[in-house]
């Protein structure tokens, strides 16, 4: 029997490969607070489509234009099931995230100039690296 794997393992199979500066363009499912902060952490630059339960209110934050602001986000209250606690606790209490709005969507985007981990696995716990000695099995079958 194959076990089941979720996104968020996907996810977290693919995180560690993010290095610094690596372009990543998700769906609205991977648009929430956790993995952009991990996605910070990274250093990486990445283009979100907003999560469908988030609302934006482009007159708050850092203007750019009347569709497109800098704003802060609030870190939930509750860690994620997927994610360790340790590294959840570390995350920025209002990260900074680009938010710019057409065609019926609104987007996240985050640039990051000055990655916080270089592109490497430092202090990234060892449930969110991959295993270097095997694929990750995507595609696989048991």
């Amino acid at each position: 029997m194959v076990a089941r794997r979720t996104g968020h393992d996907v996810f977290r199979d693919l995180l560690g490969r993010i290095t610094a500066g690596n372009p990543i363009l998700t769906d609205r499912f991977y648009g929430t607070y956790s993995v952009i902060a991990l996605l910070q952490m990274r250093g990486a630059d990445a283009l979100l489509q907003q999560h469908q339960v988030r609302r934006t209110d482009f007159r708050k934050g850092q203007r750019l234009s009347p569709r497109d602001h800098v704003g802060a986000w609030a870190k939930p209250k509750h860690c994620p099931y997927w994610l360790p606690r340790e590294l959840f606790d570390a995350f920025p209490e209002t990260p900074a995230v680009r938010e710019l709005t057409g065609h019926n969507k609104v987007l996240e985007r985050l640039h990051c100039k000055t990655p916080a981990m270089n592109g490497q696995n430092a202090g990234m716990p060892a449930g969110l690296q991959p295993d270097s000695s095997a694929d990750s099995g995507v595609g696989q079958a048991g």
